[in-house]
């Protein structure tokens, strides 16, 4: 038996294989540049857009304390991570508090994941399992 070879068909393999290294590597990449960019420029408008269906406190109106400054990384890319097709960012949100004569700051760290599709928050239950 012969083996046939078919441009079209590599064609089509090669079309298929790019889309879907984009969709599994590059688009999450893509989209955790651009909530840490928008973060950075203080754009909280469109950062909290790029969140899918949460609603992150400190882009609204924070609950007490003044913030600071809120700053935003891109995890290095992990085994893990690669296996989930997802990206990690650690959002910091320093905070301080003067009240009565008493200086206070502090700071808060939020996980976010980039997947395929949109970014989520990550919490961990009180197991320290994190819940999407």
């Amino acid at each position: 038996m012969r083996l046939r070879f078919s441009l079209r068909l590599l064609f089509v393999v090669v079309a298929l294989s790019a889309f879907a290294l984009y969709g599994l590597f590059v688009r999450p990449t893509v989209l955790a540049e651009r909530f840490v960019d928008a973060v950075q420029q203080r754009d909280f408008a469109t950062a909290d857009s790029l969140l899918a269906g949460n609603d992150f406190w400190a882009f609204k109106r924070p609950p007490n304390g003044e913030i600071n400054r809120i700053y935003a990384e891109v995890m290095p890319r992990q085994w893990s991570d690669i296996w989930r097709f997802q990206r990690r960012i650690i959002l910091r949100v320093v905070r301080r508090e003067d009240k009565d004569g008493g200086h206070v700051e502090w700071t808060e760290d939020t996980d976010v994941v980039a997947g395929i599709r949109s970014l989520k928050i990550v919490y961990a239950d009180s197991d320290g399992r994190y819940v999407w």
